[in-house]
């Protein structure tokens, strides 16, 4: 696969150019590489310019193209392949992808219930045993997808309509592949279409977007300090808004509408708001 670099005649045949000095330099950054994107100047399997060469490019610091990169992974248009780079994987927005793939389908919205309860179960279990004994290197690359989902909930102009890539890259936290994996065969499922709806009403809502942004760092914040309860709790808090969301789709169904209920009764609400992540990474001003 080509490398697409921004020097010289190429750099004007791709368009990179200095984005304006803002608040959200990354977000002006990921908008303008997602423009490329789409408009095909940047082809599919291209791998992008290094961070340094963006850096250079956009006359902006490293951190802010980190973060931008970070937000075009969060809503699936490249990847981050080790050792390698950056790879253009689509030129749309998009739920699922080659290492995201849909699970088995959803035949009710009993099953959708049924799921959320599962999920309920499955991921904080794994959440806390990732706080016991993280996976440094994976938990890295999570707090980069959700710097990145910090980025991309703040600009519709990205599309975002999925956290699950953020779920995944959590998962991939804890060592306990029997229980990664039944976790991540329940998350795979919740990509189904019978989903939709729920789906979309939740990001449409700014401020559920940035609350489950919250939640997540949150989970982050308690495996960095190998907290399994608070990791536990993060998770469940997160999961019983996801709860919330499908009691939208299930009102029609009285039975199963008071099951969510239920559900979401059986958990204690965290009294503390969400953790929010602090860094130099996530607060770096532009320099540049």
């Amino acid at each position: 696969m080509a490398k697409y670099s921004p020097r010289g005649s190429q750099s004007a045949a791709l368009g990179f150019e200095a984005v304006p000095r803002a608040t959200q330099v990354s977000a002006s950054i990921a908008v303008a590489i997602q423009e490329r994107i789409a408009s095909g100047v940047i082809p599919l399997g291209a791998r992008l310019p290094t961070e340094s060469e963006l850096a250079r490019d956009f006359a902006a610091s490293r951190p802010s193209v980190r973060e931008a990169l970070a937000a075009l992974q969060f809503v699936g248009l490249v990847e981050s392949r080790r050792g390698y780079g950056t790879v253009v994987v689509s030129r749309e927005p998009t739920v699922s992808g080659p290492t995201i793939p849909l699970g088995p389908r959803l035949g009710t919205l009993g099953d959708a219930v049924d799921l959320i309860e599962a999920r309920l179960v499955l991921e904080p279990a794994a959440m806390a045993s990732a706080a016991l004994d993280p996976d440094r290197s994976a938990l890295e690359s999570a707090r980069a997808l959700i710097d990145g989902m910090a980025i991309a909930v703040d600009d519709p102009e990205l599309g975002a309509s999925t956290d699950i890539r953020v779920h995944h890259a959590l998962l991939d936290v804890c060592r306990n592949a029997l229980l990664r994996e039944s976790a991540r065969g329940m998350l795979e499922r919740a990509l189904d279409p019978l989903l939709v709806e729920a789906r979309a009403h939740a990001w449409s809502s700014v401020n559920l977007r940035h609350d489950w942004a919250s939640h997540h760092s949150a989970v982050y914040v308690a495996i960095e300090a190998n907290d399994a309860e608070a990791a536990r709790a993060a998770a469940e808090t997160h999961l019983i808004s996801v709860a919330s969301s499908l009691a939208l789709v299930v009102q029609s169904e009285p039975d199963l509408l008071a099951r969510v209920t239920r559900l979401q009764g059986s958990y204690e609400a965290d009294p503390q708001p969400p953790l929010r992540l602090t860094s130099d990474r996530s607060a770096a001003e532009d320099l540049s």
